[in-house]
């Protein structure tokens, strides 16, 4: 630490250095009692603190202090002088040295000069931090206005209810709304009415401090209704208890028109697909939708199983053979079981595994099938269904055209992630009692 003291006493100056020199003992002290060494003492760096007196020969203290202050303002200036008059001290405080010693009270200027060396310090840090936080806000700025994501936080009040805290610029830019708009509300005020049940739903989740993913709906300021897809994460307090939420929302808007004109395309194709197969096929192959074929299922006559390996198939058609059998004990639809052994082997080696449940419709036995693979291309169905033989991983494999030449009528619906295929087989003798079968006729006039 270097000290510069000004005084024109060269004794009195020598009484300030040894006042000081048993608490600052590693300080360096630069005297100046002349006029001629000020101002190149003065035009050096690195001091850490001024002492100067009132009264000297050619000036005064306060000329000493404006002139310090304009070279380094961060530099705390104490007046040590013999001068007692309350009016200059006064003076001195209003034009901003930092503090006033009489010299006939050196004992208190150690105190003093650690004072302000610490208030010094702490406005430093300060203006460091103030700084710091003034490049991390434009940077923050920055990219909140260069980013098409919408970045968000969220304060959780002693209600439960949202507080939105703070977004990035891009959401008003897309939406039309701003923070003043939103705050009290938060996004559920611009949330589509159709998608508000699964929004709040994720709200819970997240109060209870889980990580959601949605894709939802937003109704825009000029009334634009668009999709996004929110990704949120919780933030707890030392309790536990979630006191914010940060989210990113990201327009998937194209994303959804895309799957949109994609679904339309394979609609069209499906469309198609209904005549073609059902005239190649005598009307024995049907191609419905997941909805259309839960409209089908009778009545079930066995619990739902499952198969998730080559090994479990024999027994899940031996579990279905003697359900049967038991049932009519004189039906012998031996090519039955071949097609519900092939439909069960499909399932476990194009999607891994597969569910089956067995139901009655009327005097038709009905065995669905369900699984969760990458479904069947439209593409390569006709030739799956029509080429004895043929067989490729994203198709139903060789025995499709099995499963058609033993069973009396076959359902199948497919998209990514979901296929089911019903096989029916007409039950002769069946002292069941025979059913309207609306929903069936309806999958047949398609």
């Amino acid at each position: 630490m270097k000290i510069l003291v000004i005084d024109d006493n060269p004794n009195d100056a020598e009484l300030v250095k040894y006042a000081l020199k048993p608490e600052f003992p590693q300080a360096e002290f630069t005297i100046v009692t002349e006029e001629k060494d000020f101002q190149p003492m003065v035009d050096r760096d690195g001091y850490s603190l001024v002492l100067t007196d009132y009264f000297l020969g050619w000036t005064d203290g306060f000329t000493i202090f404006r002139n310090i202050h304009d070279r380094w303002p961060h530099i705390p200036v104490i007046m040590v002088t013999e001068t007692g008059d309350e009016e200059i001290a006064v003076q001195a405080m209003k034009v901003g040295i930092n503090d006033y010693v009489l010299k006939r009270h050196l004992n208190l200027l150690p105190a003093a000069v650690k004072e302000n060396l610490k208030k010094v310090e702490v406005e430093q840090e300060r203006e460091e931090v103030i700084k710091k936080l003034t490049d991390s806000e434009e940077r923050y700025r920055i990219v909140s206005e260069l980013t098409s994501d919408f970045v968000f936080v969220m304060t959780v009040r002693e209600s439960r209810d949202l507080e939105l805290e703070w977004m990035t610029a891009a959401f008003t830019r897309e939406t039309g709304y701003d923070l003043d708009d939103l705050k009290n509300e938060g996004l559920e005020k611009i949330v589509y009415a159709e998608d508000l049940s699964a929004y709040r739903k994720s709200v819970e989740q997240l109060l209870t401090g889980e990580t959601t993913s949605l894709d939802f709906r937003i109704v825009t300021k000029n009334n634009e209704i668009r999709w996004e897809r929110s990704n949120n994460r919780p933030i707890t307090n030392e309790a536990g208890h979630v006191v914010k939420i940060f989210g990113a929302l990201k327009d998937i808007s194209d994303e959804k028109e895309a799957q949109k004109i994609i679904k339309a395309k394979d609609n069209a194709i499906r469309r198609a697909y209904v005549d073609v197969f059902s005239a190649v096929t005598g009307g024995r192959l049907v191609i419905a939708s997941i909805d259309e074929i839960q409209t089908l299922q009778g009545k079930p006559i066995t619990e739902s199983g499952s198969v998730s390996a080559f090994d479990e198939i024999s027994k899940a058609r031996k579990h279905i053979e003697n359900v049967i059998k038991d049932r009519w004990p004189d039906y012998s639809g031996f090519g039955y079981f071949v097609g519900i052994t092939e439909a069960l082997t499909n399932a476990v080696k194009h999607a891994g595994s597969g569910g089956y449940r067995l139901y009655l419709r009327g005097e038709t036995l009905q065995l669905v099938v369900n699984d969760s693979g990458p479904g069947i291309n439209f593409k390569l169905l006709p030739k799956a269904a029509l080429e004895s033989g043929f067989s490729t991983k994203q198709s139903l494999g060789l025995g499709f055209n099995s499963m058609l030449q033993e069973c009396d009528r076959i359902y199948l619906a497919t998209e990514p992630g979901n296929t089911s295929l019903v096989l029916e087989k007409k039950i002769f003798n069946s002292k069941e009692p025979l059913n309207e079968i609306s929903a069936l006729k309806k999958a047949q006039d398609l």
